[in-house]
């Protein structure tokens, strides 16, 4: 039998431990609450449970559009580069929506912040990257 460490059904270790470490490490790295915002609220003092939360579904979702869309390009009409390609823009395009979505609720719900513009284009690029780093 042959072991393929970047097979869908090998990632035990990744999701189990690797996604939720960089779920935890997300607010520290990309300081997702500004200096100054008084931190009220248990997940405004702790905002790691907020993105393990977050970060856990994003990379379950994006894996399971590759599980499910793995035959849809197989077609011989489609170049394999071209289905990287097509697999990756929709992929991050996806992950950009959540990740808007998710944002916008942590600073105007959760930090109540009227101008968040740029802390949230921060932590959306951060995420981007290591979308691109996990596809």
């Amino acid at each position: 039998m042959k072991y393929r460490v970047l097979d869908l059904h090998n990632d035990y270790w990744v999701r189990l431990v690797i996604v939720p470490f960089l779920g935890f490490c997300v607010p520290y790295i990309t300081n997702m609450i500004p200096d100054g915002n008084p931190q009220d609220s248990f997940i405004c003092r702790h905002p790691s449970v907020f993105t393990v939360v977050v970060v856990i579904i994003v990379f379950e979702l994006n894996r399971y559009i590759v599980k499910m869309y793995k035959g849809v390009f197989t077609s011989k009409n489609f170049h394999p580069i071209n289905r990287l390609l097509i697999k990756f823009i929709f992929q991050l395009v996806y992950t950009f929506c959540l990740l808007f979505l998710f944002l916008s609720i942590w600073y105007s719900y959760f930090l109540k912040l009227d101008d968040y513009f740029e802390l949230m284009i921060n932590t959306t690029v951060f995420g981007l990257v290591v979308t691109l780093i996990f596809l």
